[in-house]
């Protein structure tokens, strides 16, 4: 929609200058004449329909909201000196869900530039919607923030600024101001801050207003505003004027920074404490602050009703209920990063602003003469190679989050450091080589995750590095030595799971590698050293599990590894050096218990090793060179509590160790590379808390280290003595540097380490040879940030010069209180000192008006008739109410309070003495698997009870958090306990019994659990403990069916799966697999005896195939039978006739005699036979019979 001002243009030439006509306002006060204001109306309260009214308004004009509730998601930006005017609080009504999270976001963002026209918001509402998410605001983000700049009333400020007759509670830090300066008036502030009672959430900031002043005068981090006069009683502050802060106990009502200046007067505060923040952070604290006719009321006792962390304040004509003293004055100290910070403020003792009027100090000067820092990197396991130009190429290694593809070289010639083409692959604990063409092989290592088989070559007259062939096998941890024959041979190091065994060889010819002999033991983390006959001697190191003691001898000439005598004891991560003598010095390391001081000296031409001196600590992570002079520099390490500084040398003519000059920094994982000029750089490395970017230089001549390009290289080892208190730092200057913008050099924080010496903090000043230097101690004030603690310097290094401590900077400014009073006892309401060097009578007065002060004359100009009372009257003192908090722990469970039901923590104020109900439920669910049982109030009350408080309270329903364990199995067993809710945190026995008889045979085999504190695995039982939901399934393995194939009667034959049997076999066979049992019929057996197959036990055919699940007999049933012979003489015959009858048949046998022939007997033989001359007769078949019947003529 397109905007017209509410005042057609064609009457702005006729209106007199100065007056105020409906729809157009005149500024006569603070602006300049000539300019007019036109009014532009948003349709509605909608952002976007805002910000199209703004986008047609110029600066000077009136955008107008009409009212209305509405939510506004998107950042509101503007640009123009306007006013933004709504229809008033509980009319305009904005709620909050704009972006969070970032630094620069907000709901309302004002930027703006110059002084005028003023800028004004007015009549507006801030809340938050119902149901918010709170998104977490950086810390001191205001929900409105107003920014300035390019002023003239004090230049880098914007003045005219005001915000008023606005109501904020919003999710964290309501208004921030970052050079501005003007008025808030008559705006109240509820729940800002720390939590709000309807979503009882914490937010990302602590105060209702937030300032920040760090560009006053054209400089930055409050340094102009510090330099600057105070202009005490002056509108060169901003001023908070009739406003309320209440509700939610915000510490800081109204915080202050970066030089901050403000004033509250004639505002209520409730619950908190005004003042400003010190030098907590790499800027200036709060520099002046004006509070006078204010209403402090504290509905619980606090401490103080203001605070001073640094700069000045006047405290003056206040009320102040139920506050123990009135100001708490203290310096902040200097915060400490793991022992490193900065000189917040840049205290050096040169600035104008600094104040040292009490304490004369001696400072060094010097030269900075040797080399410096890493160019580019802190790091280590990095690989540093000498080139033949004396350069030092210091590639690849990590600074403790990422693989560096990264490389420096160091200028023997010049001392200097600079950067050179990065590597290919980004690596670590790899190998470097140099080659006889002058080029560096850098080969392996791993890019954090993987090991790496690549290999590149960098070429010192380009600086490029270039892929070379790649590595057979990807390692770490390995070495690469030079062979006389100009290749380059790789040994042993680790897969990542392995140690290997492998080595190989390159080419510099062809950039090809090939495989040679191979170690007879893996090892990584051993050294190889070439003798001068051409071998090399690999010794130590370590197999993944122990500490090796073995070593071996490569013969370049046959490619093959044989074993030589081993180390005098296991050893890793040591140091192996070839002496001028031929021999090689093996020292310090582990045995992966003891760290190791020993030393060994292996002799090439027996292949013998034998002790020598040892080390005056024992070590490992160091690194040793042979010197020119024959001697061997060992330097830093590890001694299994703390890295090291100590250095010493090994004499091979006396066998014996002698220290020498520490190094500045304690490292290990660095390196040590001897130089042409005879000297030793040690470069990068781990402190036990840093990567490091420093480098030093030994010079043998003299002993001694050389200094570098940040202070850590400058090291001074001072006499110890005590720690000093509150105030004491230490600054290291380059005084050739070009000044900045504030006047100063660059400069950085020094601290005191263990080790006496002075060390750098963050932020390293940059030096180059022959710039001057100079090392101040600085005392801090009041009025002074770079507060902190550092060690007292008892005497100056050698070759130091010493120069007196100047006496200068400008006057101290005391704070002052007076006329403030509790009007509940008429008590005077004195400041308070929290540090013993404060001292009352100079750094503060009580009930003592500040000579010459004279409170800002009321009206001020932007707020156009406020009360010119600066008295307030005191407000009635209200019935006695109490603070009552209802809560559950855990939290977010119901109860109800006088019959409404909650469920999160509510803060209620209630008259004295009244009566109320609390009440909950229980079981209460709290999702799938979990439950809440009540357990107790803590007044001890029923589940349902009055109470009438007298005193601030608490009242907490305490549940018991029950989570439900299922308990489930598979077939073949049982398990216990039964599924069921336990308490949270119980910890619980679960036993799983497998299913055991005659017929199955099952083996537990697993617990498979879900939820946290469940089991997973093979033991049995097994203990859980209930931190969630838990379900436990157990598992069982059924064992082999055991199977019985039978005969009856036995001893018959049958087969199993083509077998034949003729006795009872048992078989193990698996649940459900398939087997074949079968037999013949008839079988004969003795004389007159066969068997006849009846049955299989199963039912089954004679032959046929079975697959048991349980344990089984298979029987095949046979009947036994027997053959009878029947015979006779002349004369007759016999029935039955002759034939296979079963056993135990009983059988008529009959004879009868022909004619003229008479039966005379039976003859019988076998079991159950009969012989006699009865006829007919009966035998029973008890075996084989044969019946012969005789007859008479």
């Amino acid at each position: 929609m397109k905007y017209f001002p509410t005042v057609p243009p064609k009457m702005l030439s006729i209106l007199n200058k100065g007056s105020v006509i409906f729809g157009i306002t005149l500024v006569s006060v603070m602006v300049p004449p000539l300019i007019y204001a036109a009014t532009w109306p948003a349709i509605d309260a909608q952002e976007a329909n805002v910000a199209a009214a703004i986008a047609n308004a110029s600066d000077g004009d009136i955008v107008t909201v009409p009212p209305g509730v509405v939510t506004w998601s998107t950042q509101l930006t503007i640009t123009k000196h306007i006013t933004l005017q709504g229809a008033g609080i509980g009319q305009t009504i904005i709620y909050d869900n704009a972006p969070k999270g970032g630094g620069n976001q907000h709901l309302i963002l004002v930027t703006l530039s110059g002084d005028n026209p003023p800028f004004r918001l007015t009549g507006f509402e801030f809340g938050i919607p119902a149901n918010y998410t709170v998104i977490v605001q950086p810390y001191g983000v205001g929900i409105l923030e107003f920014q300035g700049g390019g002023g003239t009333v004090v230049p880098g400020m914007s003045a005219n600024v005001r915000i008023d007759h606005c109501k904020i509670k919003v999710a964290g830090v309501a208004m921030t101001f970052r050079n501005v300066l003007g008025v808030v008036d008559h705006v109240e502030c509820i729940d800002c801050g720390f939590a709000n009672p309807i979503t009882a959430s914490t937010f990302g900031g602590w105060q209702p207003a937030c300032i920040y002043m760090p560009n006053w005068g054209g400089k930055d981090w409050g340094h102009g505003s510090w330099a600057d006069t105070p202009n005490w009683g002056t509108d060169k502050f901003l001023f908070f004027e009739d406003c309320s802060f209440t509700g939610a106990r915000p510490l800081w009502p109204i915080d202050a920074y970066q030089g901050a200046r403000y004033v509250a007067r004639n505002c209520t505060f409730k619950d908190t404490r005004v003042g400003g923040t010190g030098t907590e952070g790499s800027v200036r604290g709060t520099k002046e602050v004006e509070c006078y006719d204010n209403t402090f009321i504290s509905t619980h006792p606090m401490d103080v009703a203001q605070a001073c962390h640094s700069g000045t304040i006047l405290v003056h004509d206040n009320l102040e209920t139920n506050y123990r003293n009135g100001l708490d004055l203290s310096v902040t100290r200097q915060y400490s990063d793991q022992g490193l910070g900065w000189a917040w403020g840049h205290s050096t003792g040169r600035s104008p602003w600094d104040e040292n009027d009490d304490f004369p100090q001696a400072y060094e000067s010097g030269t900075c003469t040797a080399i410096g820092s890493l160019a580019t990197t802190a790091r280590s396991y990095h690989t540093a190679t000498l080139l033949a130009n004396g350069n030092v190429l210091v590639a690849g290694g990590t600074d403790g989050t990422n693989s560096l593809t990264s490389a420096e070289l160091y200028n023997g010639v010049n001392s200097t450091w600079a950067t050179t083409g990065s590597l290919v692959v980004a690596r670590k604990a790899h190998a470097a080589t140099s080659l006889p063409n002058g080029r560096v092989l850098v080969v392996g290592g791993t890019d954090g995750t993987n090991p790496l088989a690549s290999a590149e070559l960098y070429d010192p007259a380009s600086g490029i590095s270039s892929a070379t062939g790649s590595l057979r096998t990807a390692r770490y941890y390995h070495t690469a030595t030079l062979l006389p024959n100009g290749r380059v041979l790789v040994v042993g190091g680790t897969d990542g799971t392995n140690p290997l065994a492998s080595t190989e060889l390159y080419d510099p010819a062809t950039g090809a590698w090939t495989a040679t002999g191979t170690l007879g033991t893996a090892r990584y983390s051993n050294t190889a050293t070439l003798l001068p006959n051409g071998t090399v001697l690999v010794a130590g190191g370590t197999d993944g599990t122990n500490s090796l003691a073995s070593a071996e001898l490569y013969d370049s000439t046959t490619g093959a590894w044989r074993a030589t005598a081993n180390l005098g004891g296991a050893r890793n991560l040591h140091t192996a050096t070839l002496l001028s003598n031929g021999t090689v010095l093996v020292a310090g390391g582990t045995d992966g218990t003891s760290i190791l001081a020993s030393a060994e000296l292996y002799n090439p031409a027996t292949g013998v090793w034998s002790a020598t001196g040892s080390l005056a600590i024992g070590r490992y992570y160091h690194m040793a060179t042979a010197l020119a002079n024959g001697t061997v520099l060992l330097a830093g390490g590890y001694d299994g509590a703390n890295f090291l500084t100590s250095t010493q040398l090994y004499d091979p003519a006396s066998g014996s160790w002698a220290n020498t000059a520490g190094l500045g920094i304690a490292r290990g994982y660095h390196t040590l590379t001897s130089l042409l000029n005879g000297k030793a750089l040690v470069a990068g490395g781990f402190d036990g808390t840093n990567f490091l970017a420093s480098a030093q230089a030994y010079d043998p001549a003299v002993g001694t280290w050389g200094g570098g390009n940040n202070v850590t290289d400058i090291t001074k080892t001072w006499l110890p003595d005590q720690w000093l208190g509150d105030g004491v730092s230490f600054i290291l200057i380059n005084l050739s540097s070009p000044p900045d913008k504030n006047g100063e050099h660059t400069q950085t924080y020094l601290i005191g380490n263990t080790a006496n010496t002075l060390r750098q903090g963050r932020g390293p000043a940059s030096f180059h040879i022959g710039d001057n230097y100079e090392i101040w101690k600085v005392k801090t004030s009041l009025d002074q940030p770079g507060q902190g603690s550092g060690i007292l310097l008892t005497g100056l290094p050698p070759n130091a010069s010493p120069v007196t401590w100047p006496q200068r900077g400008y006057p101290r400014e005391p704070c002052y209180s007076w006329n403030n009073i509790d009007p509940t006892s008429g008590r005077q309401m004195d400041i308070v000192a929290q540090q013993p060097s404060i001292k009352s009578g100079r750094d503060y007065f009580n009930r003592t008006p500040k000579p010459g002060y004279t409170p800002f004359v009321y009206p001020h100009p932007l707020v156009n008739g406020v009360s010119s009372t600066p008295t307030p009257t005191p407000p009635p003192t209200p019935p006695p109410t109490v603070q009552v908090t209802v809560q559950t722990a855990p939290i977010g469970l119901a109860f109800t309070v006088d019959g409404t039901t909650y469920s999160s923590t509510q803060t209620f104020s209630w008259a004295s003495g009244s009566n109320h109900s609390v009440a909950t439920t229980s079981l209460q669910s709290g999702g799938t698997g979990t439950r809440y049982v009540w357990k107790t109030w803590s007044d001890n009350g029923s589940i349902s009870h009055n109470l009438a408080p007298t005193t601030n309270k608490t009242y907490t329903a305490n549940f018991t958090t029950q989570y439900y364990l299922t308990m489930s199995h598979g077939i073949g067993g049982t398990v216990s306990p039964a599924s069921g809710w336990r308490n949270s945190g119980a910890a619980i026995s679960i036993t799983a019994t497998p299913t055991n008889n005659s017929s199955v045979s099952y083996n537990f085999s697993g617990w498979t659990g879900t939820g946290t504190g469940s089991y997973s695995g093979t033991n049995n039982p097994v203990s859980i403990t209930m931190n969630g939901p838990i379900t436990e399934n157990a598992s069982f393995t059924q064992n082999n069916v055991q199977v019985t194939v039978q005969t009856s009667p036995v001893g018959r034959t049958f087969s199993v799966d083509g077998t034949a049997y003729s006795s009872t076999q048992i078989f193990s066979w698996m649940p459900g697999s398939s087997h074949t049992i079968a037999t013949t019929s008839p079988q004969n057996s003795a004389t007159g005896v066969r068997y006849v197959w009846t049955k299989w036990s199963d039912g089954g055919a004679i032959s046929h195939t079975v697959a048991p699940t349980t344990n089984k007999t298979y029987t095949a049933t046979f009947t036994t039978q027997y053959y009878l012979t029947m015979n006779h003489g002349t004369g007759g015959t016999v029935v039955p006739t002759s034939s296979w009858k079963n056993s135990g048949a009983v059988v008529s046998i009959s004879a009868t005699p022909a004619s003229g022939y008479s039966f005379s007997s039976w003859t019988g033989s076998g079991i159950g036979s009969y012989t006699g001359s009865t006829n007919p007769s009966s035998i029973t078949m008890g075996g084989p019979i044969t019946e012969t019947a005789a007859f008479s003529q």
